[in-house]
């Protein structure tokens, strides 16, 4: 430990010089290193989601919803009463302020919208404007389509969501951490 404390003591214009090597190494080597790090994103092309996203894509090739509602019921989806309530939430989402598309399988007759035991259906929300409009739009709407409804429990989710829920995680995460 001595020799090394000794030899950077007496040649600090060495250490220094190495330093830099390593350094403008560095910058050489990694430079293009995030751009050679891009790839097609976090998601398996193989999983679900990616499924899901793909047959959403060729049903509705316009519009990207970022905003899903994901109903759910004991009884069938098809079942008049349960599907004239389902209609009730997809007209309640489309006369909302900042709404402009909403897409389900009530009003699509798209059958991938529909779980195949028949108890689960997707609403396909888009809320339109910039990042932080569209975020406030879902923080003022999403409220009114979570919970017990009827014969309906609704579950909110997609890309709005998921951002809320992380700003969330990460604002009590800082709090923990101060």
């Amino acid at each position: 430990m001595r020799t090394i404390a000794r030899m950077l003591t007496s040649r600090p214009w060495l250490v220094l010089f190495i330093t830099l090597l390593f350094v403008v190494d560095g910058v050489l080597i990694g430079g293009g290193l995030a751009d050679r790090m891009r790839g097609e994103g976090l998601a398996d092309p193989m999983s679900e989601a990616a499924r899901a996203e793909q047959i959403l894509e060729d049903h509705f090739p316009a519009t990207q919803a970022n905003f899903v509602v994901l109903v759910e019921t004991e009884g069938e989806i098809n079942d008049r009463g349960i599907a004239r309530q389902g209609v009730a939430v997809v007209q309640r989402l489309a006369a909302e302020e900042s709404v402009t598309s909403v897409n389900s399988y009530w009003t699509s007759a798209v059958a991938d919208l529909r779980s195949p035991d028949g108890r689960h259906a997707l609403v396909l929300v888009q809320i339109d404007g910039d990042p932080a409009d569209a975020r406030a739009a879902f923080d003022r709407i999403a409220p009114d389509y979570r919970g017990q409804q009827g014969d309906l429990l609704l579950r909110v989710g997609g890309e709005l969501a998921v951002q809320a829920e992380m700003e969330r995680t990460i604002g009590e995460d800082l709090v923990r951490a101060r």
